[in-house]
């Protein structure tokens, strides 16, 4: 995201309704968060499997944060809740998130 400026774009408005995207645009949007959730995901099985955390940061804890912040996002996320595995979705619902959500003031 951070190298197309376009995308960027459909994320800031995305983020907060999807009513403000075409219908490609949430396509693109849908498979970035759907990306995202993976991540999530994968690093959440790793941590549980091993016991510990793959990265410098929890990539749930992020999404978390996302989650709980961006009606966009939360949809999203909620549309694809049956195929996560171990309640991923229930659990998001259930935690804060520690990432530091700057633009909360108009999706800015």
């Amino acid at each position: 995201m951070s190298s197309d400026g376009e995308f960027a774009e459909i994320f800031v408005r995305g983020r907060n309704d999807l009513d403000n995207l075409n219908p490609v645009e949430v396509e693109r949007f849908r498979a970035f968060i759907q990306d995202m959730l993976n991540i999530a995901v994968y690093a959440d099985g790793l941590s549980e499997a091993h016991n510990f955390h793959s990265l410098h940061y929890s990539a749930l804890d992020v999404v978390a944060s996302l989650y709980n912040n961006y009606p966009g996002i939360r949809e999203i996320i909620d549309s694809v809740e049956k195929s996560t595995p171990r309640n991923l979705v229930q659990r998001l619902r259930n935690m804060e998130g520690t990432y530091e959500v700057l633009a909360r003031n108009g999706g800015t």
